[in-house]
């Protein structure tokens, strides 16, 4: 069968897994099953209507009515960067899925765009704008959800790469991106954009090398960095805290592990803080990656038990998702075959999951699911929030999800 683009039409370009070679194979898009549907009409715990009408108020309180309406937003929007490869002459091509995960069908629209997608920052002021930046390359953009197209890009600081990452300040007025000025050993730096322009216009020390994950907490004062420390001869490995108006150091932490690159982060409600780790960069695929975790007042320390399953974060592990609820973060690695799931508060695993490839994980709004995305031919599927356990009939394989990660989003749904 010849595979099919959104809305039915031929189509000749095929979902391939980012950076892998693979056979020319033809796709055909799955459809839910009557378990799937079902769930998705399921009316959705905690992130509702109610919750978001405030939140919808607070973001856009300059307007007499609210200017894009979320009551209608369980779940989210699923995004997620991946490769198409053109079954007839060879080409291949990066995109954007954007996925509806409130509709009945999970139909994704895509986004051609220049470069592989790595980390997300979403606009503040606009909900259907998106920044997307690209992990040690030239590229960052901004997509129109919305409207499905690239609309700007930007270049990053001179003689620099973008590392990954990037974040808006509260009221959208600053951009910041992580960036390694390449010929200083990799040097760190926070660029400062206009929110609006884009115009370049200054920028602040990460206090380490390598930068790539970055997010903004105390309302936009501090920013955390997680700074891989380059190659083995470089700086250490280090998460750092950053005063932003100030643009100085507030605590730097290392790792007893030299050989960790610090990877993506997250900062819970309570101000715990998770980092997931990769070889540093000079070391062989199979070297371990793991999870760290600092819970708030503790020190931080690299989860290492049970020991078989430590084992198998070799390369590095690479996606996280939090349930505040549960206390539990997971956790993908892609060369280990494995997902795992951890109280952060005892340090205990509570599961694990084997399948091939995985890569991105993420929360829906509802703190219903966790979505993975996974394998060579990439598919997507649900977990269960509370029980950590797979959604039977929830995968679905028609997104050409497969990069590093995934983002949930609250955006209008289309009509």
């Amino acid at each position: 069968m010849t595979p099919v683009a959104v809305g039915g039409r031929p189509c000749n370009w095929q979902n391939q897994a980012c950076g892998d070679s693979l056979n020319r194979r033809r796709h055909m898009p799955s459809r839910l099953d009557n378990a799937r549907r079902d769930f998705l009409k399921i009316s959705a715990m905690g992130f509702s209507a109610a919750a978001l009408a405030p939140l919808a108020t607070r973001m856009f309180a300059q307007e007499a009515k609210p200017k894009h309406d979320l009551s209608n937003v369980k779940r989210g929007t699923l995004l997620g960067a991946g490769q198409q490869v053109n079954i007839q002459t060879g080409d291949k091509r990066w995109v954007l899925s954007i996925v509806d995960l409130d509709a009945e069908a999970l139909a994704p629209r895509l986004v051609v765009m220049d470069f592989q997608g790595h980390g997300f920052a979403p606009d503040p002021r606009d909900p259907n704008k998106m920044v997307i930046f690209e992990k040690h390359g030239p590229g960052c953009c901004e997509v129109d959800l919305a409207e499905g197209k690239v609309t700007r890009s930007m270049p990053p600081v001179k003689g620099a790469k973008f590392y990954g990452h990037g974040a808006y300040s509260p009221d959208g007025a600053e951009l910041y991106a992580t960036e390694s000025i390449i010929d200083e050993a990799y040097r760190g730096i926070i660029s400062i954009r206009d929110g609006k322009t884009f115009e370049l216009k200054g920028e602040f020390p990460t206090f380490g090398a390598a930068p790539h994950d970055c997010t903004l907490i105390d309302e936009g004062k501090t920013m955390v960095v997680t700074n891989g420390g380059g190659k083995l001869d470089g700086p250490k490995p280090c998460v750092t805290y950053v005063n932003v108006p100030k643009r100085e150091l507030i605590e730097k932490l290392e790792f007893e592990n030299e050989n960790i690159n610090a990877g993506h982060l997250i900062v819970t409600r309570k101000g715990d803080l998770l980092c997931s780790n990769a070889r540093r960069e000079g070391l062989p695929e199979d070297a371990l990656g793991g999870m760290s975790v600092r819970v708030k007042g503790g020190k931080l320390t690299t989860f290492t038990k049970p020991e078989d399953v430590y084992k198998r974060m070799v390369g590095e592990t690479l996606s996280l998702a939090f349930n505040e609820e549960t206390r539990i973060v997971a956790a993908t690695n892609p060369y280990g075959n494995i997902v795992t799931f951890w109280n952060i508060d005892t340090g205990e695993l509570k599961r694990k999951i084997e399948v091939q490839n995985p890569r991105g994980i993420v929360l829906t709004l509802d703190n219903t699911y966790f979505v993975l995305s996974y394998q060579k031919d990439p598919v997507v599927a649900l977990v269960d929030a509370k029980t950590c356990e797979p959604v039977k009939g929830s995968k679905f394989a028609n997104a050409p999800i497969s990069g590093s990660h995934m983002f949930i989003h609250a955006m209008p749904r289309l009509a």
